[in-house]
Protein backbone atom coordinates (compact mmCIF):
# COMPACT_ATOMS: atom_id res chain seq x y z
CA UNK A 1 0.00 0.00 0.00
CA UNK A 2 2.80 2.35 0.71
CA UNK A 3 4.51 1.11 -2.33
CA UNK A 4 1.55 2.42 -4.13
CA UNK A 5 1.01 6.18 -2.65
CA UNK A 6 4.96 6.53 -2.80
CA UNK A 7 4.74 6.21 -6.88
CA UNK A 8 1.17 7.97 -7.75
CA UNK A 9 3.33 10.52 -5.69
CA UNK A 10 6.15 10.68 -7.69
CA UNK A 11 4.45 10.59 -10.94
CA UNK A 12 2.50 13.36 -9.75
CA UNK A 13 5.34 15.51 -8.98
CA UNK A 14 7.75 15.33 -11.41
CA UNK A 15 6.47 17.15 -14.01
CA UNK A 16 6.62 20.28 -11.57
CA UNK A 17 10.68 19.83 -11.40
CA UNK A 18 11.21 19.10 -14.88
CA UNK A 19 11.42 22.13 -17.50
CA UNK A 20 9.13 21.14 -20.53
CA UNK A 21 10.78 21.56 -23.57
CA UNK A 22 8.91 24.10 -26.51
CA UNK A 23 9.40 22.88 -30.26
CA UNK A 24 11.48 26.02 -32.25
CA UNK A 25 9.83 24.27 -35.35
CA UNK A 26 8.21 26.45 -37.85
CA UNK A 27 8.54 29.83 -39.07
CA UNK A 28 8.96 33.03 -37.02
CA UNK A 29 8.64 36.42 -37.90
CA UNK A 30 11.61 38.79 -36.13
CA UNK A 31 12.19 41.97 -35.23
CA UNK A 32 15.38 43.33 -34.71
CA UNK A 33 15.02 47.08 -34.44
CA UNK A 34 18.53 48.07 -33.57
CA UNK A 35 20.00 46.07 -36.78
CA UNK A 36 20.64 47.98 -40.43
CA UNK A 37 16.94 49.08 -42.08
CA UNK A 38 17.39 45.79 -44.75
CA UNK A 39 17.95 43.34 -42.12
CA UNK A 40 15.54 45.14 -39.31
CA UNK A 41 12.91 42.45 -39.77
CA UNK A 42 12.03 39.14 -41.84
CA UNK A 43 11.50 35.11 -41.02
CA UNK A 44 13.28 32.43 -38.93
CA UNK A 45 12.35 29.14 -40.41
CA UNK A 46 13.36 25.85 -37.97
CA UNK A 47 12.99 22.69 -39.37
CA UNK A 48 13.66 19.15 -37.34
CA UNK A 49 15.54 17.05 -40.07
CA UNK A 50 16.61 13.17 -38.71
CA UNK A 51 17.92 14.21 -35.03
CA UNK A 52 18.81 17.79 -35.87
CA UNK A 53 17.20 21.03 -36.47
CA UNK A 54 17.95 23.35 -39.56
CA UNK A 55 17.79 26.84 -39.81
CA UNK A 56 17.12 29.51 -42.32
CA UNK A 57 16.42 33.02 -42.31
CA UNK A 58 14.20 34.35 -45.09
CA UNK A 59 15.20 38.28 -45.29
CA UNK A 60 15.19 41.53 -48.08
CA UNK A 61 15.10 39.04 -50.45
CA UNK A 62 17.03 36.48 -49.97
CA UNK A 63 17.86 33.26 -47.74
CA UNK A 64 20.51 32.81 -45.61
CA UNK A 65 20.86 29.36 -44.60
CA UNK A 66 22.56 28.44 -40.45
CA UNK A 67 25.11 27.09 -39.38
CA UNK A 68 26.43 25.35 -36.11
CA UNK A 69 22.79 25.06 -34.74
CA UNK A 70 22.09 24.01 -31.59
CA UNK A 71 18.82 23.40 -29.27
CA UNK A 72 18.38 22.44 -26.37
CA UNK A 73 16.88 23.58 -22.53
CA UNK A 74 14.61 25.95 -24.68
CA UNK A 75 17.88 27.85 -26.00
CA UNK A 76 18.50 28.23 -29.64
CA UNK A 77 21.61 29.25 -31.20
CA UNK A 78 23.11 29.39 -34.66
CA UNK A 79 25.48 31.37 -36.94
CA UNK A 80 25.08 32.60 -39.99
CA UNK A 81 26.82 35.18 -42.50
CA UNK A 82 25.53 38.66 -43.07
CA UNK A 83 27.51 41.03 -45.92
CA UNK A 84 30.91 38.32 -44.95
CA UNK A 85 30.46 39.33 -41.29
CA UNK A 86 30.03 36.29 -39.18
CA UNK A 87 26.91 36.57 -37.07
CA UNK A 88 25.89 34.05 -33.91
CA UNK A 89 22.53 34.45 -32.54
CA UNK A 90 21.03 33.11 -29.37
CA UNK A 91 17.58 32.69 -28.41
CA UNK A 92 15.47 31.85 -25.74
CA UNK A 93 12.43 29.70 -26.72
CA UNK A 94 9.22 30.28 -24.87
CA UNK A 95 5.76 28.83 -26.92
CA UNK A 96 4.90 31.54 -29.51
CA UNK A 97 7.65 33.98 -28.70
CA UNK A 98 11.36 34.17 -29.08
CA UNK A 99 13.84 36.69 -27.38
CA UNK A 100 17.68 36.97 -27.55
CA UNK A 101 20.83 38.94 -28.78
CA UNK A 102 22.65 38.49 -32.15
CA UNK A 103 26.24 39.50 -31.62
CA UNK A 104 28.40 40.37 -34.50
CA UNK A 105 31.88 42.16 -34.50
CA UNK A 106 30.57 45.46 -33.89
CA UNK A 107 28.47 44.34 -31.03
CA UNK A 108 25.27 42.79 -29.93
CA UNK A 109 21.38 43.29 -30.93
CA UNK A 110 18.36 42.75 -28.98
CA UNK A 111 16.24 39.64 -31.59
CA UNK A 112 12.96 38.85 -30.50
CA UNK A 113 10.44 37.23 -33.09
CA UNK A 114 6.91 35.25 -33.05
CA UNK A 115 5.33 31.96 -34.44
CA UNK A 116 3.62 32.31 -37.41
Amino acid sequence: MNNKISITLVLLLVPFFMEASTSPVGPWKYQAPDAAYEYSSGKIIVVSESDAYLVKIEVNGQTIPADKVKYDNNQLSFTIYVESQLVSLNIKVEDNSMKGFASYSEGELEVTATRE
